[in-house]
């Protein structure tokens, strides 16, 4: 602790411990509900034939990033879990 800092990925279910410890500062995740509607409306974009925008504005979830030499689309600003927040999460 204090030594060495990781970063990645996680629930806050699976850093609780470590967050509440100070073993971790914080873990990152996008919200998987928003994460999951996004994938319902951009499979509905593509299928209907409608071109997916850079800051494309979808509903529930906000604006969007579109990357289209990539197909690459990010969702926006991930959830930071600390230990002050992490306690209002469970997944």
């Amino acid at each position: 602790i204090g030594k060495i800092k990781l970063y990645g990925l996680a629930t806050p279910n699976g850093m609780r411990q470590y967050l509440k410890s100070g073993a971790a500062e914080s873990a990152t995740l996008w919200d998987p509900g928003k994460l999951g509607y996004l994938t319902v409306q951009i499979a509905k974009e593509v299928l209907t034939g409608n071109e997916i925008k850079n800051d494309q504005e979808i509903t529930n979830v906000g604006k969007i990033k579109y990357i289209p030499e990539e197909k690459i689309v990010i969702m926006g600003d991930p959830l930071d879990f600390t230990k002050d927040n992490v306690d209002n999460f469970d997944f």
